[in-house]
């Protein structure tokens, strides 16, 4: 999935290169079946990026900090 930092005005904010951090949350299951790549992910001019790997069909909510 692919990450976006977004301004006020709701434009991309290409001044962001910090890292945030990724949070999954399942709506299906109890317990997320689903994993993400990684819990933290730089930001490059505003864009980043994550995989999310799972053997069942799952919904998730993705939280981004």
């Amino acid at each position: 999935m692919t990450i976006k930092a977004i301004d006020d005005a709701g434009n991309l904010d290409t001044t962001r290169n910090d890292i945030v951090e990724l949070y999954l949350t399942s709506v299906s299951y109890d317990k997320p079946m689903a994993q993400l790549t990684t819990k933290k992910i730089q930001l490059m001019d505003g864009i980043g990026s994550a995989y999310i790997q799972g053997e069942v069909p799952e919904v998730v909510d993705i939280t981004v900090q």
